[in-house]
């Protein structure tokens, strides 16, 4: 970043999807004549237009994606007696009962599902993001101009409010605490049976833990909802200050559509793919296939400064739990911190 913005930096680097809106202004958008939404719609899953495109110009684009999965483990579920992971919020929060009894019986503390404070929950402000979505909370105002999770209905609340149950002492559904360990070394260790993380967990899992008895299953849904998942992925742009605006426009869409340069980057790296054509042969993957059949169902939100609104989230987790703050005087904290980011400066 500091290369870029001495002028010194490369024409074409990677950004997270989260963080165009802090980029933005280091960016220039690709030419119509060389790529418009109406192919990036035909190639590309819907949440790459939400993510990397502003009006019609489009400022980046993906050679990956990856979501949000429940990974969970088989040999506490056999002793639990479940047969299945759960497909709803509601079959999530019934099962955990019967997986606490399971870790008090084998003598240890009961901690089981939900991962709820930063420091040892890597993905929570991408979990929470993704309860709000599906509860059908609008998250920012249509002009993107400020945040609305908070304030506009009650479901981005009743979202947070749902999040929360988890950590909280005196809640039936009590599964996590800040003393736990990080919640893939807890999965790792056998201290809870179900983590929501991305692809890449499966590696550290492995290299951690070669013979865990693990699976994979999609992220459970809100009852009687249309289905929604979460994306993370990087996408390639380039530079405001580039001298070789078309040559790097060729080079980036030439990687990114072109099926056999994608396939390459793939196989190299184990990723899931972002070009619509090349899903249909990972949807039946034993290792991969739950995260690709998500892709199409992926959403996520504008986010004028993700680093900052990541902290503020869970800086009113904290805030609810501790009690300093109702969860609606936490969560509307947290909107008006992310309505500062989302003003222009001249305001």
């Amino acid at each position: 970043m500091n290369a870029l913005a001495s002028g010194q930096g490369p024409d074409v680097f990677m950004i997270p999807n989260t963080s165009f809106g802090r980029q933005g202004s280091k960016l220039v958008a690709v030419p119509q004549k060389q790529f418009n939404v109406a192919r990036l719609r035909e190639l590309f899953p819907t949440v790459v237009e939400q993510d990397f495109t502003y009006g019609s110009d489009i400022y980046a684009l993906p050679l990956y994606i990856d979501t949000l999965a429940l990974f969970y483990n088989r040999d506490l579920f056999d002793q639990a007696g479940i047969v299945n992971p759960p497909q709803t919020w509601d079959e999530f929060q019934e099962m955990i009962p019967k997986l606490r009894s399971v870790d008090q019986s084998a003598g240890s503390c009961a901690r089981r599902r939900a991962r709820h404070v930063e420091q040892n929950v890597p993905a929570s402000a991408d979990i929470l993001s993704l309860l709000m979505l599906q509860n059908g909370t609008q998250m920012t105002s249509d002009d993107l101009r400020s945040a609305t999770f908070a304030s506009h209905g009650s479901s981005g609340v009743a979202a947070f409010k749902f999040y929360l149950q988890f950590a909280d002492s005196t809640s039936p559904y009590h599964a996590w605490s800040s003393a736990m360990p990080s919640a893939v070394d807890a999965f790792v260790g056998g201290q809870v049976a179900m983590m929501p993380e991305y692809r890449e967990a499966a590696d550290t899992i492995k290299k951690k833990s070669p013979f865990l008895r693990y699976a994979l299953a999609p992220m459970p849904q809100a009852t009687g909802g249309t289905a929604v998942n979460y994306a993370q992925y990087k996408g390639l742009p380039f530079r405001r200050t580039s001298k070789n605006i078309e040559a790097a426009w060729t080079f980036v869409i030439d990687a990114t559509t072109q099926k056999g340069v994608a396939q390459a980057y793939l196989t190299a790296t184990g990723r899931l793919p972002a070009l619509k054509s090349l899903l249909s042969d990972k949807v039946n993957d034993v290792n991969v296939g739950v995260f690709a059949r998500q892709i199409l169902t992926a959403r996520s939100w504008y986010q004028a400064d993700d680093v900052t609104i990541a902290a503020a989230l869970n800086n009113a987790i904290r805030s609810a739990l501790s009690g300093e703050a109702t969860p609606l005087e936490a969560l509307k904290q947290a909107e008006a911190q992310i309505t500062v980011l989302m003003r222009p400066t001249t305001e």
